[in-house]
């Protein structure tokens, strides 16, 4: 009787899983002093390891469950067919001892491999080989309800009398948008490279650590021979060092399919030869039993789960899907017995667009191709937090590999859909040596010429007829300098990276068309025969013919907001020995969507939003800051007519309304993109009051006369006059006539000022003590003279009496004469001279100090308008000297944020005129605004040292150049001479004609004719906005033997 999974508690020690040990027991043997043992053998595996009758556990690895986040499978075999006596794995986020023994999982007994259900909790596998007859036995344990981006560390042990235990610990993966590393390669085995390109993605040349998780894209241990438990023993046990601390997400590839005993589905056969049948179902009983990984959800029409045979998984911002690409390939495998295409269905050629889509005729279509359809559909709608897509499937679509190359079974099946679905990345393996293609999207007309007769469902050819290969057009030639970084966009076409060297036997090679000069793919252009057809591969970025070893870095950045997330990629290329360890990659770009769909910045509005005031759009960061921008102002989602300008002043008319501004970018070859800010309620403005003087004979029986000045902004004026601050009833004229009553109080004007969309606002002027009536009273004063800051104002014909200058109503100190000069802080003030005699006052009407023109010259800058360049602001001379304000101009607009006095010219300027606006400010003085002549914005200077070559100068070495240091970082572009002449292209690889650029350590292979001769090397430099920039490096010694 087989029992369940049994997952205990660390704080419950009376659980006592039937029929096994009790939990005290197991703790105390497994986690107790000296229990503990390090995870295996480390990377560097024997040369073989036969199956044991011990049930150490062993072979440790990781998988992803359905969220990274919660989700991690912990998975180990034993070395032979002695199931262990009470498995048990323990986990916590502390290192597991016995004093913390931490969270136990017991798993059940095993069972053989039955995929008629996904295995989704505790289980132990079984399965027994179909060519040796061996039976092993896999340990899996999901665990989940994990937290995310934490550390956690595990111990399993066997659970024996004297049990053995292994122990590690993991890191779940973050949630939201997060940075993280992952790294991958395909095509490993258990070969004399493999122990260094494992220990190159434990701990990658670039110093900058360890993944979160491991792509295996396909062929894993080769296995496929006529004995293969020790073959994925050994293969496992070496990569263990790494895969017991970070998850290996395997695809399956060719060699993954094994010879067996089984049909395709996996029911055992008793008739015919081993060759003719599978080895479990599709035959991968090898790989499922050892793998499990995410569920899919789906059941194969033969009634199997295909668990395991194609997942996906997100982290962060980035889906993850892996394919198994056997499904749909047309080159067979490397046995003889039927290879399992299309086993999740039938797929039909669609002639109209040369695809192969699932074929519902039959009722069985084709079910990995739907689903992948279903998960790139929902990936880019809207809301999905998904902005990049990477794939993983072992059959490359683009590649130049003389012998594997590429197939059109995957090109046609799933081409279009990374196409219509503008997959970012897709990661393919089969060729033991690195290839990266441009971006590409659709294909271009039929350019393939068949080598030999051949049919496929879309038609049949002869030999040297032209065929559509479905070749893959390109979309981006050459890399966009984006923040300082070489970048590819992803939103334009698909990159498709051959990482194959994880350090199966080299297949390099490449043929050449003599009359193009342009590197050759052999896709596979038969569904039956192996048959290939030749195309020239104008896609082609870049193929390593000189190491097949290395592995991928990826490091995922989320950027700082919505649309932003970027993935810079590392390829470094590993000796076959080795050594020495890569340190610097052979290529180094960003992948990141920049085109077709702009990544927007978030609009918002800046300012008061209320009527009267002058609110601005603040359009948020652009990924591309020479965009041009445009501006609607919205009121309830309506466009206002007219309000189209970067600033908009706040009509009554908003009052209550929703103001929200659209700010729209256009660029050439963007898709013009549109945003609009969140919406913000208009409110009542504020009324700017302006001040009330009081004129005329302030007595009984004089005429008492209020002014104010202009109100910002205009309002309709209401008076009141005020007796001891109470109304008085019916005086709200402009003028009143104190009466007898009114002597010796205190008399005030008060203005009420209301406007449409405004709230009302009142004013009081300085109140007026009411003198006693008197025969007869002075004439008012009169000032004569120009009322400005430094000029003389005196009272016209003066009389006997004292003199009191006021400002805004209120006495100047000490100002008593009979004239009066204004300071700069009475500059658009009220000025008024009071006359008093010994029984009665007068008060003159009030005069505007006017403000003083600066003396000024024309502001200019100092520097090279060129790129690259700093500029510093020329203020020119002025009197006398004011506090300055700066403002740059790029065509006569203001440049955001640029309001200092000096200014670093970036490529974005290029081709514009830049000018410089200093606003001049001085209490008393007119605030003046003048413009520098503008200037336009040429090509700046690339700042360089030499380049130099490194490597020995010998036959059949491998040079490199050392493109030194650069200001700022360029496009590279490489030309190798040999005694002073340039390598020609029918003797040039031609992959030196099309490596990209910007790539340190990019090489020339040293030719026998090249004997006795100097090798130099040309590097051309390009930047935008900067001119190209060639430089040559010093010759190498003579070339020797």
């Amino acid at each position: 009787m087989s029992k369940r999974g049994t997952h205990v508690k660390s704080d419950d020690d009376d659980v006592v899983d039937p029929g096994v040990t009790r939990r005290g027991a197991l703790i105390s043997g497994a986690f107790g002093v000296g229990g503990l043992m390090g995870a295996g053998r480390g990377f560097n595996a024997p040369a073989a390891l036969a199956a044991t009758t011990t049930t150490a556990p062993e072979q440790l690895h990781l998988e992803w469950g359905a969220d990274p986040a919660t989700e991690v499978t912990v998975s180990w075999s034993v070395g032979g067919a002695v199931p262990m006596a009470a498995p048990m794995l323990a986990y916590s986020t502390s290192p597991i001892t016995a004093a913390n023994p931490g969270a136990l999982v017991f798993l059940p007994d095993p069972e053989p491999l039955d995929l008629k259900a996904p295995r989704t909790g505790p289980c132990v596998t079984s399965f027994t080989d179909g060519q040796s007859g061996q039976t092993t036995l896999h340990y899996h344990v999901p665990l989940t309800g994990l937290k995310p981006d934490t550390t956690y560390h595990y111990a399993v042990t066997d659970g024996g009398e004297d049990p053995t235990t292994v122990a590690a610990s993991f890191k779940t993966a973050p949630t939201g948008r997060a940075s993280f590393r992952f790294t991958a390669f395909g095509d490993q085995g258990n070969n004399a490279p493999s122990p260094y390109t494992t220990a190159g993605v434990a701990n990658p040349g670039d110093g900058n650590g360890a993944p979160l998780f491991h792509l295996m894209v396909g062929d894993l241990a080769y296995a496929d021979g006529n004995n293969p438990p020790p073959v994925w023993r050994q293969w496992l046990t070496m990569v263990s060092a790494a895969s017991k601390s970070f998850p290996w997400m395997p695809v399956p590839g060719n060699h993954e399919v094994e010879r067996g005993v089984t049909s395709l589905s996996g029911t055992p056969q008793t008739t015919g030869t081993s060759g003719s049948y599978y080895n479990g179902p599709y035959g991968s009983g090898g790989y499922f039993s050892r793998f499990l990984l995410p569920d899919n959800g789906l059941t194969n029409w033969d009634g199997n789960s295909l668990q395991g045979s194609f997942y996906s998984f997100q982290i962060g911002t980035v889906l993850f899907i892996g394919l198994a690409g056997n499904d749909v390939i047309w080159q067979t495998s490397d046995f003889s017995q039927t290879k399992p295409a299309q086993y999740t269905g039938a797929l039909k050629a669609d002639p109209s667009n040369m695809a192969l889509v699932p074929d519902e005729s039959g009722g069985k279509p084709n079910l990995q191709t739907q689903w992948l359809e279903q998960q790139l559909r929902a990936a880019r709608e809207e809301g999905s937090g998904i902005e990049m897509i990477v794939v993983q499937m072992h059959f490359p679509a683009a590649s130049v590999d003389t012998g594997n190359s590429c197939d059109m079974g995957a090109r046609t099946a799933w081409g279009p859909l990374f196409d219509r679905y503008e997959v970012d990345l897709v990661l393919a393996g089969h060729n033991h040596n690195y290839c990266r293609s441009l971006p590409v999207r659709g294909y271009d007309p039929p350019s393939g010429v068949t080598t030999k007769a051949l049919a496929n469902p879309f038609g049949t050819y002869a030999a040297g007829a032209t065929i559509d290969t479905r070749r893959p057009t390109v979309t981006q030639t050459e890399p966009i300098m984006h923040d300082g970084e070489q970048t590819w966009d992803t939103s334009r076409g698909t990159v498709h990276l051959v990482v194959g060297g994880g350090g199966a036997g080299s297949t390099i090679g490449e043929t050449i068309d003599p009359a193009t000069g342009l590197v050759q793919a052999h896709p596979f252009a038969d569904a039956s025969s192996n048959a290939q057809a030749v195309e020239d591969a104008p896609w082609l970025g870049f193929y390593d013919t000189a190491n097949a070893y290395g592995y991928a870095v990826f490091d995922v950045d989320p950027g700082d907001g919505p649309g932003q997330t970027s993935i810079t990629f590392q390829w470094f290329s590993m000796p076959s020995t080795g050594s020495p360890t890569p340190t610097t990659p052979l290529e180094k770009f960003v992948f990141a969507r920049m085109s077709g769909q702009m990544t927007p910045g978030v609009a918002a509005i800046e300012g008061t939003v209320s009527v009267g005031r002058t609110v601005t759009a603040d359009a948020g960061t652009w990924s591309l800051p020479s965009a041009s921008l445009s501006y609607q102002w919205l009121l309830d989602g309506a466009p206002i007519g007219g309000a189209t300008s970067e600033t908009y002043t706040i009509a009554a008319s908003g009052l209550g309304k929703q103001l929200q501004v659209r700010v729209t970018a256009a660029a050439e070859g963007y898709k013009t993109t549109t945003v609009t800010s969140a919406a913000a309620v208009v409110a009542g403005g504020t009324l700017s009051p302006a001040v009330v003087t009081l004129s005329g004979n302030v007595q009984v029986g004089g005429t008492v006369t209020a002014a104010a000045t202009p109100w910002m902004p205009a309002a309709s004026l209401a008076y009141q006059w005020l007796l001891n601050g109470s109304p008085i009833s019916g005086a709200t004229g402009i003028s009143y006539r104190p009466v007898a009553s009114d002597a010796g109080q205190v008399l005030e004007m008060q203005v009420t000022g209301t406007a449409n969309g405004y709230a009302p606002a009142s004013v009081t002027s300085v109140p007026v003590t009411v003198a006693r009536g008197q025969a007869a009273a002075p004439a008012l004063p009169a000032i004569s003279g120009t009322p400005a800051v430094g000029r003389s104002v005196a009272v016209d014909a003066p009389t006997d009496g004292a003199y009191q200058w006021l400002l805004d109503g209120s006495p100047i100190d000490r100002a008593t004469g009979a004239s009066y000069t204004p300071v700069p802080a009475d500059a658009r003030r009220q000025l008024q001279v009071r006359l008093t005699s010994p029984s009665v006052s007068v008060v003159s009407e009030a005069v505007t100090v006017e403000a003083v023109e600066f003396q000024a010259s024309h502001p200019g800058f100092r520097g090279k308008a060129a790129v690259g360049e700093t500029l510093v602001a020329i203020t020119g001379h002025w009197s006398p000297q004011p506090a300055f304000a700066y403002q740059w101009l790029l065509d006569g607009k203001p440049i955001k944020g640029k309001t200092h006095s000096t200014l670093d010219v970036t490529p974005a300027y290029h081709g514009k005129s830049l000018s410089l606006r200093v606003t001049a400010e001085r209490t008393g003085y007119v605030t003046r605004e003048l413009t520098s002549a503008a200037h336009a914005v040429r090509t700046g200077e690339l700042k360089a040292s030499a380049p130099r070559i490194t490597g020995q100068a010998r036959v059949g070495a491998l040079l490199h150049v050392m493109h030194g240091d650069w200001e700022p970082r360029p496009e590279f572009s490489y030309r190798w001479y040999v005694d002073g002449r340039p390598v020609q292209p029918e003797t040039d690889s031609s992959k030196l004609r099309r490596q990209q650029r910007g790539v340190t350590g990019v090489g020339y292979k040293v030719r026998r004719q090249d004997r006795g001769k100097r090798v130099t090397v040309e590097v051309t430099a390009r930047a935008h906005g900067y001119e190209t920039l060639v430089k040559t490096s010093a010759a190498t010694a003579p070339v020797r033997a």
